[in-house]
């Protein structure tokens, strides 16, 4: 049963982490938490939008699991690729759009 899990959380997750990079990408609008990371990081130039990404992801990950919610292994997984994945896309598909 373990197995059919990883299976299916694979590929998943990478078909997820790809279309939110290309969601963000696009540039024709961002949800407000979407959002934060990339309005912190043009605003000053010391941190990038990886790391911005993922201290917020975390942050309300922590902030969640504090007030009674469930983190998971994709919770944590998220928090930690996301911001990477994000960035990756954009650097090689942003001149296109």
């Amino acid at each position: 049963v373990m197995l059919v899990k990883i299976a299916v959380f694979l590929p998943t997750m990478a078909l997820f982490l790809i279309a939110v990079s290309f969601y963000m990408v696009v540039d024709l609008g961002a949800a407000p938490y979407d959002a934060i990371p990339q309005l912190l990081a043009k605003r000053q130039k010391k941190i990038g939008f990886t790391p911005l990404r993922m201290a917020l992801d975390i942050i309300c990950t922590v902030i969640g699991y504090l007030i009674g919610g469930t983190v998971g292994v994709v919770t944590v997984f998220v928090c930690f690729f996301m911001g990477p994945v994000i960035s990756a896309i954009t650097a090689k598909f942003q001149r296109l759009f």
